[in-house]
């Protein structure tokens, strides 16, 4: 197989990875606050950080398993999760300091997961 299918497989994997991250806090979000309001400020809150760290996750495992000279990956994983983003926030209305702070953050957050294991974007 070749390196860039084995990359892309990657990629595919850790976006898998850190969709389900996301998809199990907000059920468990949507469970521990039992708010009927659908934009309860709480549950928002933590939703972001679902979001960032479903960004996060998947800048980790792009960075630990796709490590070379190029980091197109990584840029891949952190531009896909801010057109998701984007489309939800498009599709579903949101207040505005939640549409803001959720397009600002996967891009930061994928770099950051990827800086841990110590590669530089």
């Amino acid at each position: 197989m070749s390196s860039s299918i084995k990359k892309f497989i990657i990629f595919i994997i850790a976006m898998s990875v850190g969709g389900l991250l996301v998809v199990g806090i907000e059920m468990v979000v949507q469970k521990v606050i039992s708010s009927v309001e659908y934009m309860d400020t709480r549950k928002l809150a933590l939703i972001l950080l679902a979001h960032g760290m479903g960004a996060f996750l998947s800048g980790v495992i792009v960075s630990k398993f796709t490590i070379s000279a190029s980091n197109i990956w990584i840029w891949v994983t952190a531009l896909l999760w801010t057109l998701g983003g984007v489309i939800n926030m498009v599709s579903i209305p949101h207040p505005l300091w939640f549409s803001i702070a959720d397009t600002c953050i996967y891009l930061p957050m994928t770099i950051l997961g990827s800086r841990i294991l110590g590669q530089r974007v």
